[in-house]
């Protein structure tokens, strides 16, 4: 088939199943079960999870119905950590180091925010999140030493180095609403992060809100009119954000440096012109080695039905597809190893991808080439 870096988009139909390099084509991993049974017997379909990074007692965090559980990277049991919390949600997660100590910060804009220390028996309900009366917020970012917390169009911010005490400032993004809600906080390089709402994004400059010098330096800038629906099909690679996205009524896959956007994904407009626009919340993307990988709930799916891996670092058609006998709701991935971990959309298991291991649960993964007409001597060339 020749060297995959040389190919034309017309050279092939159909790559399923597989992922490219610049020699070869090689099918995909596999996965098994990092968690299942035991104390998310019967826990609904896995929700969102984090992978600690900064912590002592490195664990999957798993939020699975009405609780949050810790996973040990490695595999066991899961341990209970909260139980009564809001049924079904998605939570917004991060860390963030308060006096020494690295927190798991977790928040999902239905029920009080959590943390926990990774070494207590439980997480802790974080009451002083509740800035005005009846706000819990839904997204979360730890950056320059501060927490970030959002709810509709209004960040919270706290004081240096303090997660529950408030240095009095309230950040508003343009107040009209048109563009939708926050759905995501990415911290970037030098002081600035990437606000996300539904239909536009906002560049943040700056780190003092004016607690510490009395002269706040923060500036909130539009950026692009493209939005991300959905908070967890947002990811960064290096200096990258990839994100699903929406610009002007059209959706696809973008990626930004934090100055310019360019969609990414001309070459599936017609299978993402099939998206479920009434479930776009069940977006997904993740880094799996070089690649990204989104997840969309494609026709009448109402969760992810197919995944669509992006070949960074390949000139040409970057695109290759996958499916998985039973998709994603949400995913996770280690930041010291690079191992993906996700969680299953219709029970309480945890999986976890394993790059050479070439089955499913122990069933074989189909792979599928259709190259295009030039492989049989068709000149396509006009």
């Amino acid at each position: 088939l020749g060297l995959p870096s040389t190919w034309q988009p017309f050279e092939f139909y159909r790559l399923l199943n597989c992922h490219l390099t610049r020699g070869v084509i090689e099918k995909r991993g596999g996965y098994d079960t990092l968690q299942t049974g035991g104390a998310m017997t019967g826990g609904g379909a896995g929700n969102s999870l984090y992978c600690t990074a900064g912590t002592t007692n490195k664990v999957v965090m798993a939020a699975v119905n009405t609780r949050l559980f810790s996973i040990p990277k490695a595999g066991g049991g899961a341990t209970e950590r909260a139980a009564g919390l809001p049924a079904g949600v998605r939570w917004d997660m991060c860390e963030f180091v308060e006096a020494g100590t690295t927190l798991w910060i977790g928040a999902n804009g239905s029920g009080v925010p959590h943390k926990w220390n990774t070494t207590a028996a439980s997480t802790t309900a974080m009451v002083g999140q509740t800035i005005d009366a009846g706000v819990n917020c839904n997204v979360v970012m730890a950056n320059n030493g501060r927490l970030w917390m959002g709810k509709g169009r209004t960040v919270y911010v706290t004081n240096l180095r303090k997660s529950d005490t408030y240095s009095g400032s309230t950040l508003l993004i343009d107040s009209d609403g048109r563009q939708g809600d926050l759905t995501k906080l990415v911290p970037l390089e030098r002081a600035q992060s990437l606000w996300f709402c539904e239909r536009e994004t906002y560049l943040m400059l700056g780190t003092d809100p004016g607690d510490q010098s009395g002269m706040p330096n923060i500036r909130i800038l539009d950026l692009f009119e493209v939005g991300a629906p959905s908070n967890r099909a947002v990811v960064k690679v290096g200096p990258e954000v990839f994100f699903f996205g929406v610009e002007n009524g059209r959706y696809g896959f973008f990626k930004t440096d934090g100055s310019e956007v360019q969609c990414i994904s001309d070459n599936l407009q017609d299978d993402i012109d099939t998206v479920n626009t009434a479930v776009l919340e069940t977006a997904v993307a993740v880094q799996v080695g070089k690649n990204v990988v989104f997840g969309l709930a494609l026709g009448a799916a109402t969760e992810v039905s197919q995944l669509f891996v992006y070949h960074r670092t390949l000139p040409g058609r970057p695109w290759t597809t996958w499916i998985f006998a039973a998709n994603p709701r949400c995913f996770a991935r280690d930041p010291a190893t690079g191992t993906v971990f996700w969680g299953n959309q219709a029970t309480a298991n945890v999986q976890r991808y394993l790059p050479t291991t070439y089955n499913d649960l122990a069933a074989a993964i189909d792979m599928d080439v259709i190259t295009g007409p030039w492989s049989t001597g068709v000149d396509l060339v006009e």
